[in-house]
Formats: C-alpha cells, structure tokens, sequence
C-alpha cells in the first residue's frame, strides 16, 4: 500500500525532471484486466513524459470480491515506452510500444495469500484527450502464503490481458 501511495506522490509531484520532462500529461485511467486467476476492475493514474509513460492503478478481483464475498485488493504499477515517437497533436494519434507491469494481490481465504506478477508485453493505444487502450502481457507469478508448517512460496506463469480508457483533462 505505501509502494502505491509513493508512486502516485512521485507521478503527480514531478518537479524534479528536466525541462522536457515539464511537459509531462497526467491522465486518469480505468480498466478490466484479466489474469489466469481473476478478472480486476482498476482506477489509476499515469504520466507521459515525451515517449515514455509511467503509471499505477488500484483495483479489486471482480470474482472474488463480488461472487465469493471476499475482498482481493489488486496494485499495479507499470511503464509504456511507444515507439512511433508520435506528438500527441499528431493526427493519427496512434501509439504502439512495449510495457512492463508488475502488480499485486492479496487473497484471505483463512490464510492471507499473496500474488505477486513480472509482466513483459505491449500497448496499444489511440485517441487524444480520451485514449482507448488495450495492454497483453505474459511473465512469471509468485504465490505465498503461511500455513501450518510456515512459510510455502510458488512460482508459475501467468497472463494478462486489459482493455481501458484514459482521460487527460489538459490536452
């Protein structure tokens, strides 16, 4: 929680950049992801500083929460490098380029279980002040949780697909 708390404390207060990086564009996000596990439902925010876009978001797992009446608080924190090297005054306003996503869950069943996820994948995105866009990824996920005999961590695979929009209110 204080990881995500950071992020956005660093995204929105970035007066330490250069002066390219000044020009940087805050957008509010929401979006569907869906993992092997779990579908979430996420809020965030992200900033675009020239071709490069940092981002974190909060959710909860759609399934767990509302089906099974367990709360699954979900964190993500991710980056986009677009490689068109597009303005966003372009008119064709296209965007393409590979993400990095890390994110978090947290399961109490009896026993707290945590997920946490490596992602490697791409972005696809298009609009201007109101952007639709669609992220796919595949990479490595690590469960835990204590049990009666301590501590038992396992490594599997893991995907994701999301589909959002984003809304940057100063362009």
């Amino acid at each position: 929680m204080r990881q995500s708390i950071f992020v956005l404390f660093f995204l929105y207060f970035n007066s330490d950049f250069s002066q390219k990086a000044i020009k940087s564009d805050i957008s509010l996000t929401s979006d569907i992801s869906i993992q092997k596990m779990d579908a979430f439902l996420n809020v965030g925010i992200k900033n675009k500083f020239n071709s490069f876009e940092l981002g974190s978001s909060i959710g909860f797992g759609i399934e767990k929460t509302i089906f099974q009446k367990q709360f699954a608080p979900h964190f993500e924190c991710f980056s986009f490098f677009n490689l068109l090297n597009q303005k966003s005054s372009s008119a064709n306003n296209f965007f393409l380029g590979p993400v990095i996503l890390i994110s978090a869950t947290i399961n109490k069943i009896n026993t707290p279980f945590r997920y946490g996820d490596f992602f490697l994948g791409y972005q696809i995105q298009r609009g201007k002040k109101i952007k639709v866009f669609h992220q796919f990824g595949y990479g490595l996920m690590i469960e835990s949780f204590n049990g009666n005999f301590g501590s038992t961590s396992h490594r599997s695979y893991n995907y994701f697909v999301k589909l959002g929009l984003s809304y940057a209110p100063n362009r």
